[in-house]
Parts: C-alpha cells; structure tokens; sequence
C-alpha cells in the first residue's frame, strides 16, 4: 500500500480508492482485499497517532527549557540594550573631551606659531644691532 500519496497537497481520497483498487489482487476478492486495506489502513492510523503522541509529549517536555532559555535570552537583550547606551554615552563624552582637546591644541599651535615669528623677528633684530654696532666701530676707526 503506497502511503506517500496521503502527504501529497492535492490528495484526492476518491482517486486514491480508484488507483488502489485497479491492481488485479483487488478484483480478485474485493471483501478481502477491501478488509485487508481497512487494517492496514488502521495500523497505519495509530502509527501516526503514535508518532504525534511522542512527539507531543518531547515538546511538552522541552517546553519549560524553551522558556527557561527564552527568559535568558530576554535578560541578556536587556543587558546588551544597556550596555549599548552606555557605550553610546561613553562616545558621546569622548567626542565632546575631544573636541576641547583640539581646541586647546590649536590655540597652543597659534601660539607656538606667534612666539616663531616673535623669536625670528628678535633674531633679526639683533643681527641688525651687531650690524649697526660694528658699523660705529668701523666708522669710529676711519676717523
């Protein structure tokens, strides 16, 4: 007895009925063989029925671990939710630190900038000095 075709979407019971007993054994003594189809049928019925129980009674009893693992799952999306706004509030802090930090930075570089022209300014300064000195001493000399 081919049972596949019961899983099949478009079953048909009827066209099921007028294949099986096409086969030669069932024209032969219909009784029989439509009593043997009924057991077979039968047992085939609480195999399933069986199987359903089984599986029913597994998932029953991982029921409570699902839950269990479902509210650890929970707990740490919360957990992760918050660590998340803390990470973000962390960020937030470092670019605010950061951009005060580069503002002192680029004033120390004006600065910096400001004291190289001042220093280069005396140093000409002075070379001028030395050479209005030596300048007198020479025309002091010619004298």
């Amino acid at each position: 007895m081919d049972v596949a075709a019961f899983s099949d979407d478009n079953f048909q019971v009827e066209d099921w009925i007028n294949k099986t007993f096409k086969f030669a054994e069932a024209q032969e003594n219909k009784d029989a063989f439509v009593s043997s189809l009924i057991m077979k049928l039968q047992l085939y019925v609480q195999q399933v029925n069986s199987a359903l129980e089984d599986t029913s009674q597994q998932v029953l009893q991982s029921l409570p671990r699902v839950m269990r693992d479902t509210e650890i799952l929970h707990q740490e999306a919360l957990l992760l939710r918050d660590k998340m706004h803390s990470v973000k509030q962390e960020i937030a802090k470092v670019e605010q630190d950061t951009g005060q930090s580069m503002k002192i930075l680029e004033r120390i570089d004006t600065l910096k900038t400001e004291l190289q022209i001042a220093k280069q300014a005396l140093h000409e300064a002075d070379n001028w000095t030395v050479l209005a000195t030596d300048l007198e001493e020479v025309l002091v000399n010619v004298r």
